[in-house]
């Protein structure tokens, strides 16, 4: 930890990190919208990490490791600008998907529909379906008896593509 390298509190580390990390989502969050891109490429990636528990005193070494767990981090990109619009960190589940695609959606201008990339988890046609998608009013196939419900449809203008990398 850089923290003893610097011979510094890893909690005041940690703290101002935490505060930075509050400062660059409300400057995001403030300048980020209304973007008009032409594609946006989804993916996560894996980073194992294992806690370490460290005692009260400053200058104790962590005394004891624990089991490392994956977390995934999230990420949309505008590969043309390199433009982060969204990230995310999270457990790779369909909840998470959509979270993600739901920070793109908020960053990218009304009317902004690009092409949508992704890796081969499933989650993100789902995600981008919920986000992208229309009801659409089948017309009636009889003269009488109940009109068909409504369905959820992805909008005719959304391009996706998945990528399965080999």
């Amino acid at each position: 930890m850089r923290s003893r390298v610097f011979d510094v509190d890893a909690n005041a580390v940690r703290t101002w990190l935490s505060a930075a990390a509050d400062q660059l989502v409300a400057f995001s969050r403030c300048f980020l919208h209304d973007v008009h891109v032409w594609q946006v490429q989804l993916d996560e990636l894996c980073a194992w990490v294992s806690e370490v528990q460290v005692e009260q005193d400053s200058k104790a070494e962590p005394s004891e490791h624990f089991p490392r767990s994956p977390y995934w981090i999230w990420g949309a990109i505008d590969p043309v600008s390199k433009l982060l619009l969204a990230l995310e960190v999270g457990q790779r589940t369909l909840a998470m998907a959509q979270h993600g695609v739901h920070g793109v959606r908020q960053v990218l201008a009304p009317g902004c529909l690009p092409l949508f990339l992704t890796a081969g988890l499933k989650e993100y046609a789902t995600a981008l379906l919920t986000h992208f998608g229309h009801w659409v009013q089948s017309p009636c196939r009889q003269a009488t008896g109940r009109a068909p419900k409504p369905r959820w449809l992805p909008r005719p203008e959304l391009l996706y593509a998945q990528v399965i990398k080999r």
